[in-house]
């Protein structure tokens, strides 16, 4: 999970957009629901 996080860090600082960011947060969720 940690390169996963870090991978979707990089990816929402340069957005900066909070949809984008719940989008990713739901992504994290369901990740981890899976495994």
């Amino acid at each position: 999970m940690g390169i996963l996080y870090e991978k979707g860090l990089k990816n929402i600082i340069p957005i900066g957009g909070d949809g984008m960011i719940n989008e990713v947060a739901n992504g994290f969720l369901k990740e981890m629901m899976m495994t």
